[in-house]
């Protein structure tokens, strides 16, 4: 599965950057203003997804196809498909909408 990850920059958001789909401290309609910046690791992709008035979360996406984790904090990351391309992804009160490619089994 690979997903797509944020920046917190002081007040201003790069007017270029990716932008996904969240609801944040339990919100129930989606938004597409959270930021989605992508970077390496030996554990796998690193996902840093946030807004700039909510901070940001990281998240590693497995490189046994099982999904995403949280690569830092206690909450543990779940997962939902969405459709075709696009899965859920929860920790806490947050949840995120991202793009991913899905294995069938």
């Amino acid at each position: 599965m690979a997903l797509a990850a944020c920046s917190s920059n002081a007040n201003q958001r790069d007017p270029n950057a990716e932008l996904v789909e969240c609801a944040l401290d339990g919100a129930a309609d989606y938004a597409k203003d959270c930021t989605i910046e992508r970077s390496g690791s030996a554990d796998g992709l690193v996902l840093t997804i946030g807004r700039e008035d909510k901070g940001y979360r990281r998240f590693i996406v497995t490189k046994d196809g099982t999904g995403v984790r949280a690569a830092d904090g206690a909450e543990a990351a779940t997962i939902a498909i969405v459709d075709n391309g696009m899965v859920d992804v929860s920790v806490g009160k947050d949840k995120y909408r991202l793009p991913a490619t899905i294995k069938q089994p």
